[in-house]
């Protein structure tokens, strides 16, 4: 008898694919049941005030940075926390408290009975039975897939607009009337004025101030992307500027002016943008800061002390502690601290927070766990050749070649530690397997080029320069180079 196997057929793809629904061996459902347990935990352990009014709207990531976990990384990216329950019953008791889901559950449950009511009373005898039966299986339907996941614009949309056609059909036959002629004139007009008042303050402050703000933020982010970092940081101002109360601006206003810093090239530019940045930073209150400022904060004074002055590497150090504070198991943040320390010169301080890193980074085989522990060993590798033991650098260096061979990088590293060990054989023969594995990069001709200049070597040197010549025909030093080598091969 022959067994068919119709899950491992792809003609029943839609079967694959709900056998997976209730699998717990599903990456995507393991990684839901840890973010709804996670919810638990923040609700269980919130003050009895946060549990009847929430933490406000789009908190949640705040919250759900504290409960990310190594093991996180093996179903889902690493480093990576939601800012959302994926479940309608948690966003809502996270965000808004117990009592806005009660409110919620009342709101719905009695559309619901006046639906039911409804169809109670007029059966399904005529059209609009059947459209209130099919608006009240839509409710129902709006309501399970909230389990699972979580509403955006469109599906608020449909669903007030559910709410809308159920009340208009289930309450039509009610006509309701309320009229301010009851009151007195002076009354009237005082309810008028303050209409209008409320309106233009919501109007300029969450209606102007967002389109302007985001019109400046979304030019801001263009002339980024064009590498136009006076474009960026200039619009990005202006986006803070039109709404100073939002943490989501002052972020990317830190993070766009730390990654145009090493751009400018006048000190007292560099003053004017320092200032800048503290200005910002100092212009909310530190307790408030989400981990993306705090992280971006970091970022700012670990750059002043680069270009600037040491001093600032106590203030990154110390936002990068509050960082690892925050949650222990985020890995990127012992890259970032190290290679604040590598700056400062202290390599072997670095080389203890990159293991520590490796320590908290999933195992391999988790989605991109295999990068971020080959970077880790790629920067004690560099650590250790700063520090002068080129032995223990090449056996970091071996163990990244050995667990991402096609990582082009690391053989340009290699072949560098053989130049100062004057092993020429062993220099070259890295040399050429990054230029077998990138051979249009005209890097690695124009460095094998230097190399066998360097080692009087012209023939071997005027190939490989003639190589890189083609491949880069523009650049002043392989132009310089070539003519060099051309001389001395005649």
């Amino acid at each position: 008898m022959v067994h068919y196997d119709v899950f491992k057929a792809k003609s029943n793809w839609p079967l694959v694919r709900f056998s997976t629904i209730f699998s717990l061996n599903n990456g995507e459902n393991k990684t839901r049941l840890f973010y709804w347990g996670a919810a638990y935990d923040i609700w269980h352990k919130a003050s009895p005030a946060r549990k009847i009014i929430g933490y406000g709207k789009d908190t949640q990531s705040s919250n759900y940075l504290a409960q990310y976990r190594t093991e996180w990384g093996e179903n889902e990216m690493i480093n990576s926390f939601p800012d959302r329950a994926h479940n309608n019953i948690l966003d809502t008791v996270l965000e808004f408290g117990l009592s806005s889901l009660l409110l919620f559950l009342v709101l719905n449950g009695y559309l619901a009975w006046q639906g039911l009511r409804y169809l109670n009373k007029n059966k399904l005898s005529n059209s609009s039975g059947y459209f209130v039966l099919a608006l009240l299986s839509s409710l129902v339907a709006y309501g399970v897939t909230d389990l699972f996941g979580f509403s955006l614009t469109t599906h608020y949309i449909y669903y007030y607009l559910i709410v809308a056609l159920l009340c208009f059909v289930v309450f039509s036959s009610e006509e309701k009337f309320f009229s301010l002629t009851r009151f007195s004139l002076v009354f009237r007009w005082i309810i008028f004025i303050s209409t209008i008042i409320f309106v233009l303050f919501f109007l300029y402050f969450f209606t102007i101030s967002s389109f302007v703000a985001d019109l400046s933020f979304m030019k801001a982010k263009k002339a980024e992307a064009r590498h136009d970092c006076l474009g960026a940081m200039d619009n990005v101002a202006m986006a803070t500027n039109w709404q100073p109360t939002n943490l989501y601006y002052k972020e990317q206003y830190i993070f766009i002016h730390n990654n145009c810093f090493p751009a400018l090239t006048n000190k007292n530019d560099m003053i004017v943008t320092l200032n800048n940045i503290l200005e910002q930073i100092d212009s909310y209150p530190e307790s408030e800061y989400g981990y993306h400022i705090i992280m971006n904060t970091a970022h700012a004074y670990s750059i002043f002390g680069y270009y600037l002055d040491k001093k600032y590497y106590l203030d990154a150090e110390k936002y990068y502690l509050k960082l690892i504070a925050l949650n222990p198991d985020i890995s990127v943040n012992y890259q970032d601290y190290g290679r604040m320390k590598t700056w400062a010169g202290e390599h072997k301080q670095a080389i203890k927070i990159y293991e520590d890193g490796i320590k908290v980074t999933p195992p391999l085989g988790s989605p991109k766990a295999l990068d971020q522990i080959v970077y880790f060993k790629q920067l004690i590798a560099q650590s250790y050749e700063k520090l002068g033991n080129l032995d223990k650098a090449l056996e970091y260096y071996f163990e990244v070649e050995r667990l991402q061979p096609n990582y082009v990088m690391v053989y340009d590293d290699i072949a560098k530690i053989y130049q100062k060990r004057k092993d020429s054989k062993r220099a070259i023969e890295y040399f050429k397997k990054g230029l077998t594995l990138a051979p249009k990069d005209s890097a690695w001709s124009f460095n094998l080029a230097v190399y066998y200049n360097e080692l009087g070597r012209f023939k071997e040197a005027w190939l490989y320069a003639q190589e890189a010549l083609r491949l880069n025909p523009t650049d002043q030093a392989t132009i310089k180079l070539t003519q060099e080598i051309k001389a001395k091969v005649k």
